[in-house]
């Protein structure tokens, strides 16, 4: 086992598994909730905080007989090895298509919003490289960069909420009614399936402490993440609406780039995009993290540094081929990458838990 100062708290998992959600909320949340619930996209994270918070309180349970293993060890010992090996190659070849994704999104960000001539593949081959320098200097260095890249996101979004606060329309957000309740039920869904990513960091759960309050922190987590993508629905829809939402390829940016206060505060989008941008570093190295480590467990390898570059060459040349347009890129997330995160993010964990339960492991 090791020490403590080569663990990360359970607090940096989650200040972890917040950030890589940022970049993903921003492309994919207003989009897909306004196409499901319309102006009640904004209620959608009330069923998906109550699914979240009972998702924490089954992994607290998992965790008070397993303090130490993560979750490929705990899947092994209530499974058996066989079932095991069978589910982290699964894992192992989900964590390589959506790092993959996440890699093609950010350099097709990139040309889409900042440098319409750039070439994708030098801005792939940048992150990537950066990417690799950071998994060289482990997890703990990754969370303790990330501490600061979280607090500045969580402060220019309470700044950028203020600003565009008083420019919302309630016209764009009611009424509500019952028939309202299958939509958003649907979307929750859709926002589920990023949500359900905090099981993954527990792919390295040998390698983070204080778990035995996970609870307490996840139910901090859940309030944090209800609140802040309720308050993010609210502005985007309710600036330019539901409709116009459901045009746009990225809602919250181009909300962003109308805020004019006194004339003297304008382009605001250009520090989102730089924070989108720390965002992706942060989540194409955690994802790229948890897919060696699953390796690891696979193919029993003693350590995983020196197969970092192999693997994020073979992310890069994966990236330029699953899909060939951001169209592309956009179909495969609302009709594979969602429902596979919901499967191996959701559906699998609690049967496993299920499974324990019946047989007295847990």
């Amino acid at each position: 086992m090791l020490s403590d100062k080569n663990k990360v708290s359970l607090y940096q998992a989650m200040l972890l598994f917040m950030t890589i959600l940022f970049t993903a909320a921003i492309r994919f949340v207003p989009l897909t909730t306004a196409r499901k619930a319309g102006r009640a996209a904004w209620l959608i994270p009330i069923p998906t905080a109550i699914v979240l918070a009972v998702l924490f309180i089954l992994l607290h349970n998992i965790y008070k007989k397993y303090p130490n293993n993560s979750v490929l060890d705990i899947i092994e010992d209530i499974l058996g090895r066989p079932l095991a090996i069978v589910l982290a190659a699964l894992y192992l070849m989900w964590f390589v298509i959506i790092t993959s994704l996440f890699t093609r999104y950010y350099g097709g960000r990139l040309v889409a919003t900042i440098f319409p001539n750039g070439d994708i593949r030098i801005f792939m081959i940048c992150m990537l490289a950066f990417v690799g320098v950071m998994l060289q200097s482990g997890i703990v260095t990754i969370c303790r960069m990330n501490e600061i890249i979280f607090y500045v996101i969580v402060t220019v979004f309470i700044i950028l909420i203020f600003l565009m606060l008083p420019q919302v329309d309630i016209k764009n957000l009611t009424p509500i009614t019952y028939k309202d309740i299958i939509p958003i039920l649907d979307g929750s869904l859709s926002i589920l399936s990023l949500w359900v990513y905090f099981v993954y960091m527990f792919f390295f759960g040998d390698e983070i402490n204080d778990k035995e309050k996970i609870w307490k922190t996840g139910i901090k987590t859940t309030f944090f993440l209800f609140i802040t993508t309720m308050l993010f629905l609210f502005i985007v829809i309710g600036r330019v609406g539901a409709s116009i939402v459901q045009r746009l390829p990225l809602p919250f940016v181009a909300s962003v780039k109308i805020i004019s206060l006194f004339n003297t505060l304008e382009r605001l989008e250009s520090l989102v995009v730089i924070l989108w941008i720390s965002a992706d570093a942060i989540l194409i190295a955690t994802m790229t993290y948890i897919t060696l480590k699953t390796g690891k467990y696979l193919f029993k390898l003693s350590t995983i540094k020196p197969f970092i570059w192999i693997m994020l060459t073979f992310i890069y040349f994966f990236s330029l081929y699953i899909a060939k347009s951001l169209f592309e890129l956009q179909s495969f997330s609302a009709k594979i990458a969602d429902f596979g995160d919901l499967i191996f993010g959701a559906i699998i964990p609690v049967s496993v838990y299920i499974i324990g339960k019946v047989r007295k492991k847990i």
